[in-house]
């Protein structure tokens, strides 16, 4: 999120920091997943991720009306390079987050989206929130050139204490303890909120992951 030697300050009427910008994206995501459980009779955890992803981005645009931060958009499904030398994009997360403040042409703020189902008898989906959602950000596929990305965990069975111990469990199966994630105390009111530290492979420089834990109904 935001390149790291990026010292501006955007905002109207308050000066925001970069802090704060963590936090209105974490907003947007707990108002706008309660927004789609209000909306959408349809959501359960039969949907597949592109369904809860939908609903998810339809959410957050409407908590951001509400809100009424115009400085700001939310992007679904926004081409990226994974190098920026590239002629077309190469990759798609789920979400994007810009500011307006900002001028680089790139999402400010990240998201990728998966499913954890503790039901699932395989243990695939926690080994596809690690391989194919936080290591998209390790490996630099997304966001080389932020310090700070955001994942979205759709908790469709069991509870988001199992869930990230689910996940810590596979990182330290793959012999990856360091890049446990860690509940997050800081960012009150904006859900079950979690943060794992990585350093990107191709680059030794520090990723930080904010997980949002996000119950289906």
């Amino acid at each position: 999120m935001i390149p790291f030697d990026c010292q501006v300050r955007i905002g109207s009427p308050n000066l925001l920091s970069r802090e704060d910008l963590t936090l209105v994206v974490l907003h947007l995501q707990s108002a706008g997943w309660n927004r789609a459980n209000e909306v959408f009779a349809e959501l359960s955890p039969m949907k597949n991720e592109e369904y809860l992803n939908g609903c998810l981005f339809q959410g957050m645009v409407d908590a951001r009306n509400t809100f009424r931060l115009y400085n700001l958009f939310v992007v679904e499904k926004p081409s990226v390079r994974s190098v920026h030398a590239r002629a077309t994009s190469d990759k798609v997360p789920d979400l994007g987050v810009y500011f307006v403040g900002f001028s680089d042409n790139y999402p400010h703020a990240l998201i990728e989206c998966k499913r954890l189902d503790l039901s699932d008898v395989t243990r695939a989906p926690r080994r596809e929130y690690v391989r194919n959602g936080m290591d998209r950000f390790v490996d630099g596929s997304y966001g080389r050139e932020h310090e700070l990305d955001f994942m979205v965990a759709y908790v469709i069975d069991g509870d988001i204490t199992a869930a990230m111990t689910d996940i810590n469990f596979y990182l330290a199966n793959v012999g990856r303890v360091e890049e446990s994630l860690h509940l997050e105390t800081r960012f009150s009111g904006t859900g079950s909120v979690a943060r794992s530290e990585h350093v990107r492979s191709a680059t030794d420089s520090r990723c930080i992951l904010l997980h949002s834990f996000l119950r289906l109904r």
